[in-house]
């Protein structure tokens, strides 16, 4: 006699309890490499781990930097669907660990510590690459991490691992190839950089993204957030936030602000941090507050041999109702800015790495250790959380394995 529906419910639940991971296998055994009953997908054509990706201003187009020395660039093509634009992809000589749209052109840090502008009209268009300028500010043995941008008061800032953030004022000066501008790329004088110590090797440089605010954070080694602002000289006493933990020798791998209120309002604004330590801290920026300390459920057989358990990812959804995080535990999660409740999880089969919200915050990816990239339906998950998916995922199961039903 086949086991009746509730019975397999019941044993299927208490093993997804004890091994939550098994759920990535269980929906490959139900669903094949289509993955969109469940709310994401990805792509593939990396030959290597993905450690960075990003949206355009517009949503329609995502790069995607990787270990295997590449960036790849996809065009969207529905809704829920990006194509790769195969004639546009980068190749350097070393991993590539960030990649970003801006106002100069598509920019890449590299693990030669190298900073590069490039053409953004024609990459995108499939086009042969054209190098709009080059920045060497470290080396193989001090690769550049991040890289982040003030649009208003034309800043760029790199993270390396020599403990500090160089920072430059981009002039105004247009670059041109065959007399035509190419885009408003503008040198950066060496004369006008600035150096700020963070004590330890840095992960992370993020800019705040309000437009009144001409202040970045730095993130890496020393279990601490440091808050500087562009405009003062690097001898300054930097705020700091520190996150909550017993754990020795915590690092910040990714901070991510909340993104400014209809009023541009900087009171409520929030911070948050990934940790080393399987958690994730918030604050409110104003008064430097510690507002919530979340955990991620981390299963000791998904995590990997070497016993680390971090959090590699945050990003708080442009709405700022959704903080998205990732890490070493093999999964994407979605908490409720409002309540702080976890809303939804996504198993994937290695360890994800950033992650990236679309401009209108339908959609989010991340950057996978196994090479791909997944995307997220984001305005789905309201109405689909985790008990309405994993009741799919097993009413599923149950007629795969068991066609002729009970």
């Amino acid at each position: 006699m086949a086991l009746s529906y509730e019975d397999f419910s019941k044993k299927m639940r208490s093993r997804l309890d004890a091994f939550p991971e098994i759920t990535y296998y269980l929906q490959t055994l139900v669903y094949g490499n289509d993955f969109t009953s469940q709310g994401y997908t990805f792509l593939e054509g990396h030959q290597g781990g993905v450690y960075d990706v990003t949206f355009n201003k517009d949503g329609n187009f995502l790069a995607s930097a990787s270990r295997d020395e590449t960036v790849r660039f996809w065009r969207k093509t529905g809704d829920f669907s990006f194509q790769p634009i195969e004639s546009s992809s980068l190749k350097f000589n070393s991993y590539v660990w960030t990649v970003r749209f801006s106002q100069y052109g598509i920019v890449t840090g590299d693990a030669g510590g190298c900073i590069n502008f490039w053409n953004e009209e024609d990459l995108l268009a499939g086009k042969e690459p054209g190098l709009i300028k080059s920045l060497t500010i470290g080396s193989p043995n001090n690769p550049v991490f991040r890289i982040s941008f003030d649009p208003t008061r034309n800043y760029i800032a790199a993270s390396t691992l020599n403990e500090e953030v160089q920072l430059w004022k981009i002039t105004l000066s247009l670059s041109r190839q065959g007399g035509k501008i190419v885009a408003p790329v503008k040198d950066i004088e060496t004369g006008e950089q600035k150096r700020f110590s963070h004590g330890g090797e840095v992960y992370d440089v993020n800019f705040n993204p309000l437009s009144s605010s001409s202040y970045f954070v730095s993130a890496g080694m020393g279990n601490v957030v440091k808050y500087w602002d562009a405009e003062l000289d690097s001898n300054q006493t930097p705020r700091e936030f520190v996150p909550e933990s017993s754990a020795k020798d915590l690092i910040v791998y990714k901070t991510s602000f909340s993104y400014p209120d209809s009023s541009g309002s900087a009171e409520n604004q929030m911070l948050a941090s990934a940790n080393s330590d399987g958690t994730i801290s918030v604050w409110r920026i104003s008064t430097g507050e510690l507002l919530q300390t979340l955990t991620h459920s981390f299963n000791k057989t998904a995590v990997y041999s070497s016993g680390r358990k971090a959090v590699f990812g945050v990003a708080f959804s442009p709405d700022n109702r959704i903080l998205a995080s990732t890490g070493d535990d093999r999964t994407v999660k979605l908490w409720s800015v409002h309540d702080w409740k976890q809303l939804r999880t996504y198993w994937h089969r290695d360890a994800l790495n950033r992650l990236s919200f679309g401009p209108d915050g339908k959609l989010l990816a991340s950057a996978s250790a196994d090479g791909s990239v997944w995307l997220y339906q984001i305005d789905a998950i309201w109405d689909n959380g985790d008990d309405v998916v994993i009741e799919q995922l097993l009413r599923d199961s149950y007629h795969f394995l068991n066609p002729e039903g009970a």
